[in-house]
């Protein structure tokens, strides 16, 4: 039988290289049973290799088990286990592979300086800046220096500025990785992994460089490799980033041979080429970094061949061109990585657990700060785990998703067909989607039809949208009597890239009916849009769009990728909010030389950027509510106020500064003279405090703080701004309360931060919200195994990671929820057996969950409905079931102390 190994080559033996006319064997035999040794020979394929040494290599005897093979300097391998990955072979010798290192600086982007670890002259002479990033490009095989890839990324990483700044080595070791010996190459990773361990101690010892910023890119086997160069430095890089890490003979294996999250502080990973065909793939489908992000679902690229065209090709003797097909694919992830250094569109993905929910709406939760971005960027991204995006089929690959949602009506016909929705601006269509992806889809009432779709452009302003339904055909009466229309009841288009949410202007007593009585028939649907954070599903906006900033509507130029660019040398971000105006950001950086932070309050046009204010974080900083939906700073006796965009915003960056202020009197006072280098440049625009009157009457303070918790509670809070709940309150007063503007935005971020956090019901048992299930940092952070989720319209976020139980329920006053309390009460009791955490959530951990919860306690502790609402309550004062789940926890109630009373025999 064939070994993994020799199927490996002689799957890249065939792709690669002209049959001419040798007999090709039928894949599935060589991937899913045995074969007489005689069945196929390597003989029978041609092996086309230039180069001599190489040839010779063949020629040798095969190593056995248990061999040891020793280099000067570069030390001892051995092909036992973990280290037989690659069948029984052994690195080749430094002589044979003969691996180079070229350096390349700005000043020479074409005439690199060769760098050796075994001549410290060449290190001594050579250009080489410790302050700058050392990023190192590893290729895979049958790659060289001569690949155009490299040459492309070397000189983006070339053009990178400020806190970016780059100098660039090659590592061109084509010699121990040429076509036909993959076994060969692949077991040769842990030799070049060596090599470029012992230069980068000799960079450290010679030219001071800190592996702190030191970035190792490699592509297929080159991603390997870069985990293995990180091992001979004690894992001590910054950064790994892997593009397309080589599937066959890693794939499975101990993290020892293959590239992983411990491999560096940050490990980031492109997946585009993981579908499997033969049993084999050119990439790796395994989480391999601190984030994994998987193009198109990780597999083949838009405008590349399918497994079958590459079969066929090979078959029909067009083996060269069927590599070229073949690694179209896999090749996509460095130039997904390349475009994405300059690039001017997002390569934004979002958490899923896989990429049919995801192309179906179920994961658009997203970190406040902003989804990932793939690629070089994606060391500043707040998410971790797998990514998933789409991207276009030609250059420039990067795009913009948007999420399509219609709700019908409850009460609809059951029928089937095929849904559309077209976006227009200007009467221009700009898209069209098929909400249903087939022609005969089943449509029935109440169901919620959800598509993500990218587009090459900025949608722009979109005025308006219609809705199409094509009936599917039934033949003979077949499939029984269908209806004639559907009834959408709610629609939504949101821009994922940034904050856009355009929402239809009905409700349930207002339902737009699409009927097929004319072909075609069409329903324009009006949409407006207003400013969100969280991307949940959300109740109809009412804010007009004359009250929305322009920013956001007009301005989509990626800002991220501006403002990084704009920072000095050793500056890092550690916080960015967008703020009300004109494309005005609030940003926290960090001085990595003594962790001494600052604000930069910044404004941005399509490109470039104008500094506003320079706030020293230091003794005398001072942070407060200002009344109007916004905050004061006082540093170095100058005043400044900022407003974030919405509620959520405020909060955020209110408590984010308050802890950085309380880290900041834990040290000394700080001098940041490095901030010296913005002080030197032209402020744009200065802004003047805000100051209002205080009132502390207790009695209005107690009857505000009622009303406004009241109000909050009804409302989608991602959908309102200060601006919206401070009008609700006087309004239910009668009375203006402006001289209480600065104690309700107080009570406001309180209850908000009640609301925003998973309360502790008992040490093992927490009760939250759909954002505290999306939250993962803080589901590990509190040991949560268990996840209950109460609600029919959120998915489940990290189902690898914890254990689910759904219960898909509305909060409606006629849903029986009572029934489903046993099976509530068993996983929650089984978390309690295990020592693991449980979080129950519903939507806003209000109603559903929280009823759920209640009668929990009553059932595992014996308490009266009273006594565990009660104590419910008391930990979380939001709690307020709807009046149907009251009545039913009566009832139960009921049910429980008879059982107690006349227990089963």
């Amino acid at each position: 039988m064939y070994s993994e190994a020799s199927l490996c080559c002689l799957l890249v033996t065939v792709l690669t290289f002209h049959t001419n006319n040798a007999r090709l064997i039928p894949f599935q035999h060589l991937a899913n049973k045995p074969l007489a040794i005689d069945a196929i020979s390597m003989n029978n394929l041609p092996i086309r290799s230039p180069d001599a040494t190489v040839a010779k290599r063949q020629t040798t005897s095969p190593p056995k088990a248990n061999t040891t093979i020793c280099y000067p300097l570069v030390g001892c391998f051995d092909n036992n286990d973990p280290f037989n990955n690659a069948g029984l072979e052994v690195p080749q010798s430094p002589e044979l592979v003969d691996t180079a290192f070229l350096f390349f600086t700005q000043d020479s982007p074409t005439n690199p300086e060769f760098l050796s670890y075994e001549d410290d002259s060449s290190i001594l002479k050579a250009d080489i800046n410790p302050s700058r990033w050392l990023r190192i490009i590893i290729h895979g095989f049958t790659n060289n220096r001569d690949s155009v890839w490299m040459a492309k990324l070397k000189n983006e990483l070339l053009n990178l500025k400020n806190a970016e700044l780059s100098d660039v080595i090659l590592v061109d070791w084509g010699n121990g990785a040429k076509f036909p010996f993959y076994a060969n190459a692949a077991s040769n990773t842990r030799l070049v992994g060596k090599q470029i361990g012992l230069l980068l101690e000799k960079l450290q010892q010679l030219k001071g460089v800190s592996l702190d910023k030191v970035h190792c890119i490699g592509h297929s086997l080159g991603a390997h490799t870069c985990g293995q160069a990180s091992n001979a430095v004690n894992n001590q890089l910054a950064r790994i980033s892997g593009l397309d890490p080589a599937g066959p003979l890693f794939s499975g294996k101990k993290t020892a041979v293959r590239l992983d999250k411990d491999d560096a502080k940050f490990v980031d990973v492109i997946h585009s080429n993981t579908e499997i065909a033969l049993g084999l793939g050119l990439g790796s489908a395994e989480e391999s970094g601190h984030i994994d992000f998987y193009a198109n679902g990780g597999q083949s690229q838009p405008g590349c061949p399918s497994v079958g065209a590459l079969i066929g090709g090979v078959i029909g003797g067009q083996s060269e061109a069927a590599y070229e097909q073949a690694s179209c694919s896999h090749s996509r992830s460095h130039g997904y990585y390349i475009e994405s250094i300059h690039s001017e569109c997002p390569y934004t993905a979002f958490p899923c657990h896989d990429f049919n929910s995801f192309m179906d709406g179920k994961c658009l939760v997203c970190p406040i700060t902003g989804c990932a971005q793939m690629g070089f960027y994606s060391i500043y991204s707040l998410g971790r785990g797998k990514m998933y995006s789409t991207t276009k089929s030609s250059s420039p690959f990067c795009g913009y998703h948007y999420f399509v949602e219609l709700v019908l009506d409850r009460d609809m016909a059951k029928t089937s067909g095929e849904v559309f929705v077209a976006i227009f601006s200007d009467y221009e269509m700009l898209a069209n989607v098929s909400m249903t992806g087939k022609s005969n889809a089943d449509i029935k009432a109440g169901d919620i039809l959800r598509h993500v779709f990218s587009y090459q452009s900025d949608l722009g302003k979109v005025d308006y949208a219609e809705i199409y339904f094509n009936k599917a055909k039934q033949f003979f009466g077949w499939g029984g009597q269908k209806g004639n229309e559907i009834v959408v009841s709610r629609a939504r288009l949101r821009s994922l890239e940034d904050t856009l949410v355009y929402s239809g202007r009905c409700d349930t007593s207002e339902n737009v009916i699409i009927t097929v009585k004319k072909k075609y028939e069409r329903i324009q649907y009006l949409l407006f849009y207003s400013i969100v954070y969280r991307q949940a599903n959300k109740r109809f906006s009412r804010i007009p769009t004359d009250k929305v900033d322009s920013c956001h509507h007009v301005n989509r130029i990626p800002h991220l990728s501006l403002i990084y660019k704009f920072l000095q040398v050793n500056h890092r971000v550690t916080f960015i909010i967008p703020l009300k105006g004109n494309c005005r950001y609030l940003v926290v950086i960090t001085c990595t030389e003594n962790d001494e932070s600052a604000i930069l309050g910044l404004s941005l046009d399509t490109n470039r950027i104008a500094l506003d204010s320079i706030i020293p974080i230091s003794i005398d900083f001072n942070v407060s509510l200002n009344g109007n939906g916004g905050f004061n700073i006082i540093s170095n006796d100058q005043y400044h106020t900022f407003q974030p965009i919405n509620l959520h915003a405020l909060w955020i960056t209110y408590q984010t500064l308050q802890n950085l202020f309380r880290q900041t009197r834990c040290s000394n006072d700080f001098a940041h003279r490095w901030l010296e280098e913005y002080y030197n440049q032209k402020l744009q625009s200065k802004q003047k405090p805000s100051r209002h009157i205080i009132s502390n009457g207790d009695i209005i303070h107690t009857r505000i703080y009622t009303k406004l918790k009241e109000i909050m509670l009804e409302v989608d809070l991602d959908d309102v701004t200060t601006k919206f709940l401070h009008e609700r309150l006087e309004n239910a007063f009668g009375m203006s309360l402006f001289a209480h503007k600065q104690y309700i935005d107080t009570i406001m971020l309180e209850i908000l931060a009640q609301m925003d956090k998973a309360t502790e019901i008992l040490p093992y048992l927490y009760l939250g919200s759909e954002w505290n299930a999306s939250n993962f940092e803080e589901l590990k952070a509190r040991g949560i195994g268990y996840v209950l989720n109460v609600s029919c319209e959120i998915e489940n976020f990290f189902p690898e990671h914890f254990q689910y139980l759904n219960i898909r329920v509305r909060d409606h006053d006629n849903v029986d929820l009572l029934k489903e309390w046993e099976r509530t009460y068993r996983f929650m009791k089984e978390a309690k057996t295990n020592h693991r955490g449980c979080l129950v959530h519903c939507k806003m951990g209000i109603s559903r969950s929280a009823s759920t919860v209640i009668a929990y306690l009553m059932k595992e502790y014996n308490q009266t409905l009273t006594t565990a609402f009660e104590h419910v309550k008391t930990r979380r004062s939001c709690v307020q079931p709807n009046d149907g789940f009251r009545n039913q926890l009566v009832v139960y109630e009921g049910i429980l102390a008879a059982k107690r009373t006349f227990p089963s025999k």
